[in-house]
């Protein structure tokens, strides 16, 4: 399967029962009660028009609902999320517009570890993304 496939998958099944259960615990968490207020968040999140149920949702924009709790402290943080969600960043791209993939996602996270154990969490990453600069980033450590 490539990632295209993968892609169509995911969006053509229904989300997990552990997606779901995480959906709603950040619904709970940022204080999204009601049902239908969940649900008008979650369908403007996703960029829809509306939502009938969580059931409705796919696997893949259960994820995306998921990666954009992530980034969601408390529920101040709604609306400037909800306007980064509709920014046209498409599905398995990075803000750069740079695709996704589990081998550069490693590399990000090993250089947020390394960078924030050496005390630098606050410096731009962009330039240490590099497969070259996670290994100087890890190689400092040493």
């Amino acid at each position: 399967m490539n990632r295209a496939d993968w892609h169509a998958h995911i969006e053509s099944v229904p989300l997990t029962p552990a997606q779901r259960g995480r959906i709603m615990a950040e619904c709970a968490r940022l204080g999204l009660a009601g049902r239908a207020e969940r649900l008008a968040v979650l369908a403007r999140l996703l960029g829809l028009d509306g939502l009938g149920s969580t059931a409705d949702l796919t696997q893949g924009q259960a994820g995306r609902l998921v990666s954009l709790f992530q980034r969601i402290r408390d529920r101040s943080g709604l609306p400037e999320i909800t306007a980064a969600a509709g920014g046209g960043q498409g599905d398995g791209e990075h803000q750069d517009g740079e695709p996704v993939t589990l081998a550069g996602a490693l590399i990000r996270a090993a250089v947020m570890i390394c960078a924030i154990s050496r005390g630098n969490a606050s410096a731009d990453y962009r330039d240490l993304f590099a497969a070259e600069g996670a290994a100087r980033c890890c190689a400092a450590q040493r």
